[in-house]
């Protein structure tokens, strides 16, 4: 029934099957958008300039999608054995904030898990 309230109701005939495929993928679609809210981003320390500005652009695009990311910078070793201090993860943190703060804003406060920090953050419009 296209038009079920009118008088006569307005009826259309398709193909049962062309209909049952049509459902199917709009369904699909829904449920992928559902599973795409919250996605985390990895950073080291020692991340490059240009390799963080294309990282935070991609974040970007996802969060203007309606999805919520979760940025963590991981402590790590590198193969020389220097490890990477813990104020260098916080600075790397603060940075990648600062990028962000245009588009976007934190929920919550910064939390340390294990040797990582990571936060929340979500699309705002400006």
């Amino acid at each position: 029934m296209v038009s079920p309230n009118s008088n006569p109701g307005v009826a259309k005939i398709v193909s049962w099957a062309k209909f049952k495929y049509e459902r199917s993928k709009k369904d699909k679609n829904l449920s992928n958008k559902k599973s795409r809210s919250k996605k985390e981003w990895w950073f080291k320390p020692t991340i490059g300039e240009r390799d963080l500005v294309i990282k935070i652009e991609k974040i970007k695009k996802f969060l203007e999608q309606g999805g919520v990311a979760k940025l963590t910078v991981r402590m790590f070793q590198n193969k020389t054995g220097i490890r990477v201090t813990f104020e260098e993860i916080k600075n790397t943190m603060n940075n990648i904030l600062n990028y962000c703060k245009d588009f976007s804003e934190q929920i919550g406060e910064i939390q340390q898990e294990g040797k990582n920090l990571s936060v929340l953050i979500k699309y705002i419009k400006r």
